[in-house]
Order: structure tokens, then C-alpha cells, then sequence
């Protein structure tokens, strides 16, 4: 029997969609290993809070203090080995920590093949973060793909939540505008935030609006700050056909800056507007960096006080 051949536009949906799954498969496992590594050099500064209290989550077995009721014994565990043990279950002050990256096409940019992209820069710095806050006690998610974790293997299982994230997750340029979450919730959002700036108050003040803090770090590729183009420039718009020309693109250098500055201020002063925090990282900087000032950001804040932070200078990941 002859197979049957595919549509043409099925056969190019199906091609594209091969190509894909190659990509992000050859794509993780090099970012989960640096998000590893970039972690490993800042573990060290991370003290735990993780203690006995009320809540519904098993913590630890500890043994049956003198005066203690026996109905807090634990019996089964008792039974191992002839002592009596009582289930202690974990402190409810840990935070719910929801993170967000732009995953956009503006985000897939690189100036260099020496450099990261945007994207992959921020997903491994999404990754780390995630692997410290968990070593700190805390509960972590992705806006709009997994609730609030406390788990050790938190990288693989958000590198898989990243990797079969639907494609219209995928391509949007700012985080979806409600995020189911507890109270001492914060949202980081790791993005360019290159969208207009009128949509981006929009979607900051409707999270903050929700009660929970907000910290924002701004992602961006060393050529977007320096514009250090001579001559005939011809920019093209990442995913667009749309083409921008200069005939001398020095002369636009100081104007081109000048509007990002403004741009990336205005970013700043919305975040403040709400009491988020706004830092910035470029991808020719070392990730640790970017990763310390993020973290100090929300230990600066008084109702995060999960970090407690040692000298990391010289971290060069």
C-alpha cells in the first residue's frame, strides 16, 4: 500500500515543528549546566531558613522531648528502632517566589557568536535563581507554567517546564497579567523589556496590583547600549521584515543612546512607582553578577530576608 502523503502546509507545519524539538533538545542541557555552576558559586552565601512550625509540609523526624504528649509521637517511625520520634512539619514563613522570562524574538538576540543570547542568558539566570531560593528555604514557580516548589531537582524540572512551553507562551513579550499566588509572594521578571512602554505600566501596575512585590532585571546585549555602527547602517526588526536605514550611523549614535537611556529610566521609574526593583545586566557581564544583584535586591527588601550575603567577588561565570 502507498502512503499517503501529507498536505503541503501540514508537511511544513510538521518540518518546523521537527526543527524545534532538535533545538530546544541541544539547547537545555548546556544551560542547566551553567545554571548549576552559576548557583554553586553563590551557594555558599546562602543560609536557610527552613525550621519546625506550623504547616502542612514534612520537615524532619526529631526525638520526643521530656514532657511532651505522646499523641505527637510518631508511631511508625517509632517502631525502626525502639525510640520515640515526633513529625515535625516545615515553618509557613517561607515565600512563594514566581519567575518570568521573555522568551520573545527580541530576546533570541546576539551581537557575538562569542556572547549568550539574551533568552539564554536569562534562562540560565532564571534557573540559578531558582536552585539558591530553594537552598534559602523558599518555594518557587514559573508565571503561568508551575506553582510554587520546594524541591531540589527545581532546575531539570523548570528546564522542562521551558522546554515544552507552548509556543504562544513562548513568543510573548511581557508576563501574563494574573499569576495565581499566596500571600509573601514576589515576581521576578528576567526580560529587555523593549515592549511600549505604555504596555508595560499596564501589565507592572496590574501584578502589583495583586499584592505581591515585584523585581524586574533588564536584559540586554552590549551592541543595544553602544550603537558603534560607522557608515551605511542597515538595521533589520527581529521576527519583522521591517528595515531601518542610515546613511551615516554615527551621526544617530548619540540620539540612538539617549532614547534607550530614557527608555530603560522610564522602565526604572515604573518598577519604583509600584515598590519593585529595577537592575540591569548586559550579556558581555559576568552572569554572577547580575545574578548577586538580583538577589540583593530582594534581600534588601524587609519582608524577604531569605539571603544573607557573603563576598562573591571575582565570580567571573
Amino acid at each position: 500500500m502507498k502512503e499517503r502523503e501529507l498536505p503541503a502546509h501540514h508537511q511544513v507545519a510538521l518540518d518546523g515543528a521537527q526543527h524545534n524539538a532538535h533545538r530546544l533538545a541541544t539547547f537545555f542541557p548546556p544551560l542547566i549546566m551553567s545554571a548549576r555552576a552559576l548557583a554553586a558559586q553563590l551557594a555558599q552565601g546562602v543560609h536557610g531558613r527552613r525550621r519546625a512550625g506550623a504547616g502542612d509540609q514534612f520537615w524532619q523526624f526529631r526525638p520526643l522531648y521530656m514532657g511532651e504528649s505522646v499523641a505527637s509521637i510518631d508511631w511508625r517511625r517509632s517502631a525502626r528502632d525502639q525510640h520515640f520520634y515526633v513529625r515535625e512539619r516545615e515553618w509557613e514563613g517561607a515565600h512563594q517566589v514566581f519567575i518570568w522570562v521573555n522568551r520573545s524574538a527580541t530576546m533570541r538576540f546576539r551581537s557575538d557568536d562569542n556572547l549568550p543570547s539574551k533568552e539564554e542568558r536569562a534562562l540560565v539566570l532564571a534557573l540559578a535563581l531558582s536552585d539558591l531560593l530553594v537552598r534559602g528555604g523558599e518555594r518557587v514557580g514559573l508565571m503561568g507554567m508551575s506553582p510554587a516548589l520546594s524541591t531540589r531537582r527545581i532546575i531539570e524540572h523548570f528546564a522542562q517546564c521551558f522546554e515544552t512551553q507552548s509556543e504562544a507562551a513562548r513568543h510573548a513579550p511581557l508576563p501574563p497579567a494574573y499569576a495565581p499566588h499566596g500571600s509573601r509572594a514576589h515576581f521576578v521578571i528576567l526580560s529587555d523589556c523593549l515592549s511600549p512602554l505604555d504596555e508595560l505600566a499596564a501589565c507592572i501596575s496590574a501584578l502589583a496590583q495583586q499584592g505581591a512585590r515585584g523585581h524586574v532585571l533588564l536584559v540586554h546585549d552590549p551592541i543595544e547600549e553602544t550603537f558603534p555602527f560607522e557608515g551605511h547602517v542597515e538595521l533589520s526588526d527581529v521576527g519583522n521584515i521591517e528595515h531601518m536605514r542610515f546613511g551615516d550611523g554615527a551621526a544617530v549614535r548619540q540620539r540612538y543612546i539617549e532614547r534607550f537611556e530614557r527608555h530603560r529610566d522610564d522602565v526604572d521609574q515604573l518598577c519604583r512607582a509600584q515598590g519593585w526593583s529595577c537592575a540591569r545586566h548586559r550579556t558581555d557581564r559576568a552572569a554572577a553578577h547580575a545574578l548577586l544583584s538580583l538577589q540583593m535586591h530582594m534581600a534588601g527588601d524587609a519582608a524577604m530576608d531569605a539571603f544573607y550575603m557573603r563576598d562573591v567577588s571575582g565570580l567571573d561565570v
